[in-house]
């Protein structure tokens, strides 16, 4: 908490107008509900967890009391281009023994030629 505290000290004693926290999915702990969205519950199950939770709490007070703009980002699992391919064998593994070990709930992956789709063209 010390380091998110810092940047937000620095932030307001420097004149910075808007910051991006990376938060987690994980405040929401062992959730119920898939796709997971904004309305479940806040549970967090773990220190990490806590820790995330609180700086969001922090951005948000520094946000009411000193009007630094902030938005807390919960990131999930992320799969990408520069993923191990050991990834990919076991995942495939996986699905030829019937399991499903992944869920989607986005269409920006193109399992065909296990590629990120990337309207840039960039890698």
């Amino acid at each position: 908490m010390d380091a998110t505290l810092k940047v937000l000290e620095h932030c307001r004693k420097n004149g910075v107008r808007r910051l991006v926290f990376s938060s987690s999915s994980s405040v929401y702990g062992d959730a119920e509900m898939l796709p997971t969205d904004e309305l479940c519950p806040i549970c967090p199950m773990s220190p990490y967890a806590l820790q995330k939770l609180v700086g969001e709490q922090y951005c948000k007070l520094y946000s009411t009391i000193y009007g630094l703009e902030t938005v807390c980002l919960r990131y999930f699992n992320v799969y990408g281009d520069l993923e191990p391919k050991e990834t990919l064998s076991l995942i495939d593994k996986a699905k030829s023994l019937g399991w499903n070990p992944i869920r989607a709930f986005a269409d920006d992956w193109n399992c065909s030629t296990r590629q990120a789709k990337n309207p840039k063209g960039e890698r």
